[in-house]
C-alpha cells in the first residue's frame, strides 16, 4: 500500500498525520485503545539480548494491547520486531549498532553511550538515551537488589508521544522486578513506554 509520504514533520504534530504513513506488508488499523486513536505501530529493536523486546511485550500486553513479534501480523496494536534488512519502522530502537539497513519513519531511539549518531537525511526525530550528560533520557541512583533493578529515570528535554502530546522534562523512580535488564535497555524501554502514552506512575513497579 503506497500512501502519500510525509516529507516534513513537526515535532509537535507529526504523529497526528500518521493516517498518511506507509507500512510495508501491513494493513492500516485504527485503534481506540486506552492511549487514544492511532494506527498499528511497528517498533524495530536492535539489541543483543532481547531484553527490551521482552519487557515491551510483557508490559504492553499486560496493559491491554495486542502485541506480536512479526511485521506480517495484521491483528496487533504493536509489533516488536528484531531488525530486518531494508525495513522501515515507525519507531527504531538502536541499543547496539545496526549491522543492516533499517530506517525509522518517525522516532529513532539511540543509545548515545554505545552507538555513534551519524548524519542522516531522514526526517525522523532522534531521541538519545544513556548515562552521559547530553542524553535526552538518562538515569541515576542505579542499583540492583532482591531481584529488582531500581533507578531514577530523568527526561532532560521535552519529547512527543503517540497522541501528539508533549511529555515535559521530569524525573521519577522505576523498579523492574524479575527481569534485571541492563540499565540501557531499561532506559530505552521506559522512554518507549512514555512515547506510547503510558503514565509514569505505571512504571514505578514493573513485574515480569
Amino acid at each position: 500500500m503506497h500512501l502519500k509520504t510525509i516529507k516534513e514533520q513537526n515535532s509537535i504534530n507529526f504523529l497526528k498525520l500518521m493516517c498518511l504513513k506507509r507500512i510495508k506488508e501491513c494493513k492500516l488499523f485504527l485503534l481506540t485503545k486506552n492511549i487514544g486513536v492511532f494506527l498499528l505501530i511497528t517498533v524495530g529493536i536492535c539489541e543483543s539480548d532481547f531484553k527490551i523486546k521482552k519487557l515491551a511485550n510483557h508490559f504492553f500486553t499486560h496493559h491491554g494491547f495486542i502485541c506480536n513479534n512479526t511485521i506480517c501480523d495484521w491483528d496487533a496494536d504493536f509489533i516488536f520486531d528484531t531488525i530486518k534488512k531494508d525495513v522501515h519502522y515507525d519507531i527504531l530502537i538502536e541499543n547496539t549498532p545496526l549491522t543492516t539497513t533499517a530506517k525509522a519513519d518517525y522516532i529513532h531511539l539511540l543509545n548515545s553511550d554505545d552507538v555513534a549518531l551519524v548524519s542522516d537525511i531522514s526526517k525522523c526525530i532522534f531521541i538519545t538515551y544513556g548515562l552521559n550528560s547530553f542524553a535526552t533520557a538518562t538515569a541515576s541512583s542505579i542499583y540492583y537488589e532482591d531481584n529488582c533493578l531500581r533507578f531514577q529515570y530523568c527526561l532532560q528535554r521535552n519529547i512527543v508521544n503517540l497522541k501528539g502530546n508533549i511529555i515535559e522534562c521530569q524525573e521519577f523512580p522505576v523498579c523492574i522486578y524479575n527481569s534485571l535488564p541492563d540499565i540501557h535497555s531499561a532506559i530505552a524501554f521506559t522512554t518507549l513506554a512514555l512515547i506510547a502514552g503510558i503514565k509514569a506512575d505505571l512504571l514505578k513497579n514493573i513485574k515480569i
